[in-house]
């Protein structure tokens, strides 16, 4: 037992005391900085699909081109605002091709991140935009787009952390996208004698209450000024 020692280390999951990182699967490896795992097989490939790049660490590629591929490629922030939006590339060009970028959108505990993406255009089939609930993971992927989208498309993340991902390869841009996040409250709610989690949205005039999560009901609350309905 002497040779046991605590080790402190990033988190990937939230617990109510401590925080525990799961392990990596079989031939896969962590990240440098704790954000997830790649397989062996994507190691020094030439490609950073970590976010730190540190799965091209070591693989005879010189300091100095590292630091120019993150200067000129990178991009990203971390935000703590309940609302908020960006735009990536943020000048009216394409955006540039090897692109990685990492957003992290962080609001206050007990409440949910609604996301709109607007005016998609990346590369089909080979740029892609994830959004991940909480840290970046695979097990945290909600949804991932490429190519074009004509019309604006919303992610609800049941969590009050975020993170937004854009790779793109070498060849083909495009014009890029907007992202806008605005914050809700989870709250709990009692029904014909069943507590649920719920999620709510506020709308002026009316306010829409949406269900997320109750083992016995699947429905939509709205309160519409006096009246009551439900869906």
């Amino acid at each position: 037992m002497s040779g046991l020692r605590w080790h402190l280390g990033a988190c990937g999951e939230r617990r109510p005391s401590v925080c525990m990182q799961p392990a990596c699967e079989l031939h896969t490896r962590r990240c440098a900085d704790g954000s997830g795992c790649v397989r062996l097989t994507l190691l020094c490939d030439g490609v950073w699909d970590c976010p730190d790049g540190s799965d091209e660490e070591a693989c005879g590629v010189s300091a100095a081109s590292i630091n120019a591929q993150d200067s000129a490629h990178r991009c990203g922030f971390s935000a703590q605002t309940a609302n908020g939006y960006f735009r990536f590339p943020t000048s009216l060009h394409e955006y540039p091709p090897f692109s990685r970028c990492v957003w992290t959108i962080q609001t206050v505990p007990l409440s949910f991140i609604n996301i709109t993406i607007t005016n998609l255009d990346i590369e089909s089939q080979y740029d892609f935009l994830s959004v991940y609930k909480g840290r970046q993971s695979t097990e945290d992927l909600v949804q991932t787009f490429t190519g074009t989208l004509n019309s604006s498309v919303s992610v609800t993340i049941p969590d009050w952390l975020a993170t937004i991902t854009f790779k793109a390869d070498a060849t083909i841009s495009g014009k890029g996208f907007i992202v806008l996040w605005k914050t809700g409250e989870v709250f709990n709610i009692l029904v014909n004698g069943q507590t649920g989690k719920f999620i709510k949205i506020i709308e002026r005039p009316a306010q829409n209450w949406f269900h997320k999560r109750s083992r016995l009901m699947d429905s939509e609350l709205r309160f519409h000024s006096s009246k009551f309905s439900k869906h």
